[in-house]
């Protein structure tokens, strides 16, 4: 058997470890698999320093799947990666697309992935989608599921998307709750009357419970022992279940702050396949006590709308649906995005913002689609009944902003990035 890496550093789980009663992919010898691209990286620590931790990636059954399931049956959950974060706090965990079964991975390659970060005492949980795309080498690389695949012969993403288009990077703090997250920039938030958040601001917009460490994560980091030594994956026993017990419908979104001008107005467009990236909850035990953001989960429009052209500020909104899961044991409640409900339900007047950077002036006659890119995180932009989460669409062909003047006037950015790639975009006068 081929030489298997420190578990001090980090486990690489090149299989699936599962639980009983969910069919499994093959568990391979480990050593004779290729190294399993990085799905996940980042730092544990305990108030700004780093800590020993383990790391559990679980992965959630995709969208359509979920969507079936009917209430009070079981969610198949699987642990697809382990890490062991070093005396620094750095960890990373590998995931092989090739192993993970068909019902955890959508159409077009996204996976959802919950990463739990423990040290020896406490607990945090963090949700990101994933996808798997072959890179320009051939390799299979995983990014962020904020960035659609780029069709071929397409030009580079850009500066603007260095972090969504490689592996999702975290820092968890267990000391204060915050999670650093690469694929949701603390300058990319505002709030949802299209205003930008301060640091700290975006911060507490990051932040979630800090939890003693549970029964479950030993397990899992035990089974994980367990296949290194014995040189296979090794299936993990459920101890408790999380089961689906309801929805939450017509929930409102507000995904974007769009800004036409008397020179310029402006409409967005929202495709069939449209993604919008929405937050997850989390109740305190018993379903109850204070609710914590837990990250977020891309989803499928699936319904596709145009705006009326506007020459004023207006914030942007869908209706969406909401699904509700119970943990057995502890009886927190989870929701989680599911489908859309009302293609832009509202355009709501707000206040302009200032746009700085990269300003260009267009004629009488000129077009500009914003086709590239993720939009701003809109800080409490989904409306849920006990807490309000964060809220980002991107721009792709099938999502798009586009202005047409009807006199000079500029058209500028909230970075140097430039109007093509920067996440807010608006007119000046």
């Amino acid at each position: 058997m081929g030489r298997i890496r420190a578990i001090s550093v980090e486990i690489a789980v090149l299989g699936i470890i599962v639980s009983s009663a969910v069919p499994a992919a093959a568990a391979p010898t480990i050593g004779t698999v290729p190294r399993s691209p990085v799905a996940v990286s980042g730092t544990v620590q305990r108030d700004g320093r780093g800590v020993p931790a383990d790391v559990v990636v679980v992965a959630w059954p995709d969208q359509e799947f979920l969507a079936d399931l009917a209430d009070g049956e079981r969610v198949p959950l699987v642990t697809v990666a382990l890490a062991r974060a070093s005396g620094n706090g750095s960890f990373v965990a590998r995931v092989d697309p090739a192993a993970l079964p068909a019902e955890y991975v959508a159409a077009d390659g996204q996976v959802n992935l919950e990463v739990t970060a423990a040290d020896a005492a406490s607990q945090m949980t963090w949700n990101v989608s994933v996808r798997a795309d072959a890179t320009s080498s051939g390799a299979t690389a995983w990014h962020s599921a904020k960035v659609d695949a780029a069709p071929a012969g397409a030009e580079p993403l850009g500066a603007a998307a260095v972090a969504t288009s490689s592996a999702p990077r975290m820092v968890f703090d267990l000391g204060t709750g915050v999670v650093l997250d690469s694929t949701t920039p603390l300058d990319s938030f505002i709030d949802v009357a299209g205003q930008p958040l301060t640091e700290a601001e975006a911060r507490d917009s990051l932040t979630t419970g800090v939890v003693g460490r549970d029964r479950r994560t030993d397990l899992a980091v035990r089974a994980g022992a367990d296949a290194v030594a014995s040189g296979v994956v090794v299936p993990m026993e459920p101890i408790c279940d999380v089961v689906a017990v309801g929805w939450v419908y017509g929930v409102t979104e507000y995904f974007t702050h769009v800004q036409g001008a008397s020179f310029a107005n402006v409409k967005v467009t929202q495709g069939y396949e449209s993604s919008h990236t929405l937050g997850i909850a989390y109740s305190g035990a018993g379903g109850g006590g204070t609710w914590t953001a837990g990250g977020s989960q891309t989803i499928k429009l699936g319904a596709s709308g145009t705006s009326p052209a506007y020459t004023d500020a207006r914030r942007m909104a869908n209706k969406v649906n909401y699904r509700k899961y119970q943990n057995t044991c502890t009886g927190q409640i989870t929701l989680r995005p599911a489908s859309i409900h009302t293609i832009l339900s509202n355009q709501t007047y707000t206040t302009r913002r200032t746009y700085s950077y990269a300003c260009v002036s267009y004629k009488a006659g000129q077009t500009f689609t914003k086709t590239r890119g993720t939009n701003l995180t809109v800080s409490g932009g989904v409306k849920l009944p006990n807490i309000s989460v964060n809220a980002q669409s991107g721009f792709n062909s099938l999502s798009s902003a586009t202005w047409t003047w009807t006199k000079s006037g500029k058209l500028c950015a909230n970075s140097n990035l430039g109007t093509a790639t920067a996440t807010g975009v608006g007119t000046m006068y």
